[in-house]
């Protein structure tokens, strides 16, 4: 049996949302411009990083966000 505290917990990004208080109009854009479907579970980092890359990104489009 495999080391289990190595492993990141995963959540629902909904759960994400609620645990890190995104904003709805930012959870549903960050959601576009990666693809994600509704029930995506992801880790606690990657949702917070491709949160961060959504909000930071050139509000024209310029920048694709792909997780």
């Amino acid at each position: 049996m495999g080391n289990h505290a190595d492993k990141e917990e995963c959540a629902a990004i909904e759960l994400l949302k609620a645990k890190f208080g995104t904003r709805d109009a930012v959870f549903e854009g960050a959601k576009m411009a990666n693809g994600w479907k509704a029930g995506r579970v992801m880790t606690e980092k990657d949702y917070q990083t491709a949160v961060k890359a959504f909000e930071e990104a050139p509000i024209d489009g310029r920048e694709k966000i792909v997780q």
